[in-house]
Parts: C-alpha cells; sequence; structure tokens
C-alpha cells in the first residue's frame, strides 16, 4: 500500500537516515518521537542472502515537554504505519523484527498496542508473525517479523525465523 493510499494523513515525520534509519516526528500535545530500523544482521546466519536487510523496529520518546504520560493520540498509530512504509520503500524488501521492551515489564501492553496498530491499517502486503522468546525466568517476551508477501525469500524467512526463536524458547 502506498503512503497516499492511507486513510489519515498522521503527523508530518522527518526521515534523518543515517546507521539506523531514523525518522522523528512530533504529536500536537509536543511530545517527540524515534522510529528507527536498526540492523540485525546476527538473526539470521551471516551468509544468508536477507541477514543484510534484516531489522530491528524500536520506538523512543525523545522529548515531553510535559513530563507526564500523554494522552491516547490517534494520530500515531497512522503515522508509524506511514513510517514503515516510507522505510519498505527506501529499502526495498527488508525483514524487520519487533521486539518488545522489557524492561518496565510492560511488554504485554506493548505487543496488544503494536497488534492493535497492525490490524487496524490491514496493510494487506505485509504479514507480521508473532513469537513469545521466553527469559531465563519463563517470562514472555513478546516479539514479532514483519515482511512483505512480494519479498521473493518470503517462505524460506517465516521457516528459518520460526527454527531460530523455536531454539530460544528451551526452558
Amino acid at each position: 500500500m502506498k503512503k497516499e493510499e492511507l486513510p489519515l494523513l498522521g503527523y508530518d515525520f522527518e526521515f534523518i537516515g543515517g546507521e539506523f534509519h531514523k525518522y522523528i516526528f512530533e504529536t500536537i500535545n509536543h511530545v517527540n518521537y524515534e522510529i528507527k530500523f536498526k540492523p540485525f544482521f546476527y538473526l539470521f546466519d551471516s551468509d544468508s542472502i536477507y541477514s543484510d536487510t534484516t531489522f530491528e523496529f524500536g520506538i523512543g520518546v525523545l522529548s515531553d515537554k510535559s513530563m507526564k504520560l500523554p494522552p491516547p493520540d490517534v494520530l500515531i498509530p497512522i503515522t508509524i504505519a506511514t513510517i514503515f512504509i516510507d522505510f519498505f520503500e527506501r529499502i526495498g524488501e527488508p525483514v524487520v523484527i519487533y521486539i518488545c521492551d522489557t524492561s518496565d515489564e510492560k511488554q504485554l501492553a506493548r505487543q496488544r498496542k503494536f497488534d492493535t496498530w497492525f490490524r487496524n491499517f490491514k496493510l494487506s502486503d505485509f504479514v507480521k508473525v508473532d513469537v513469545n522468546l521466553f527469559d531465563n525466568n519463563g517470562n514472555p517476551i513478546p516479539s514479532s517479523l514483519i515482511l512483505k508477501l512480494s519479498n521473493p525469500y518470503f517462505l524460506q524467512i517465516i521457516d528459518e525465523f520460526k527454527m531460530i526463536v523455536g531454539g530460544y524458547n528451551t526452558k
């Protein structure tokens, strides 16, 4: 789906680029977000043809001038969806992994929010494969692999991903 086909415009964003393919945008509540697509070449074997186009998605708050939890903002999800589309157009056929941050034990809430965003935008040419990794204490670490159906290695990537994460889930 092209950027202009999205039902809303979302916030204006800027592609900063660099090693982590950074994007930034500011909300109406003056919260500045940073979106990163960090190279994640070590997920697959280094000799894999798609290891150079594998990235880890990350979202963070750069600054929150109000210093309090901002109210829900319906434009953030469409902005992130538009950034995903822009990133996939820039890179071609990337493979993106999203690993929910567990540092504050809110990983399940992050997973629910990301799942809702993904479902709401019905980007039909994107596929999300969800898995739970587990830390040493058995706590879930929700993770998602995102790629396009048009990726020439689509089935191979999904099969290899499932095999890799299966090895991480042994307790």
